[in-house]
Formats: C-alpha cells, structure tokens, sequence
C-alpha cells in the first residue's frame, strides 16, 4: 500500500518508502532506490527528505547517484504525468 501511495504522489509515502529501502525493512536494502524515492519526495515539498537523501548518499558511490537521479527523474516524471 505504501508503494501504490507513493506511485500516486503521497509525500509522505515517498518519504516512508525511501526509508524502508535506505533501512532495508520489510525489503531488501537499496540505496539507490532509497536515493530515488528521497529525491522524489524532497523535489515535491519534503524537506526532511533533502536529509534523508544526504545521509544515505554517504553511503553510495558517484555511479549509484547518477543512477539514481536518472530514477527519480523517471518516477517523478511519470507520477507528474499519472502514467502508474
């Protein structure tokens, strides 16, 4: 349910599930969707979001975040568009 409300534009959701995947609870650990989902819910309003984003971006290499703009773009895009 999480994931369908963050699809559908939920900030909060977005926030909730780039927190689960940055954790690794209830899925695997990814940092790079964890990045993605942060930056999606950060460039819809989500401050605390910008921090989250900083703190997992630690963790990753300069691939992995180029990576996972190029994703948040793509979801952001497609959430803007209604295309989920």
């Amino acid at each position: 349910w999480l994931r369908l409300g963050a699809y559908q534009g939920h900030v909060d959701a977005q926030h909730r599930l780039g927190l689960m995947y940055g954790l690794g609870t209830g899925v695997p650990t990814n940092y790079v969707l964890a990045y993605a989902w942060f930056n999606v819910a950060a460039a819809s309003g989500d401050e605390g979001a910008t921090n989250s984003r900083s703190r997992v971006e630690t963790g990753m290499t300069p691939s992995q975040i180029a990576e996972a703009q190029q994703l948040s773009t793509e979801i952001f895009e497609r959430i803007q568009q209604g295309n989920w």
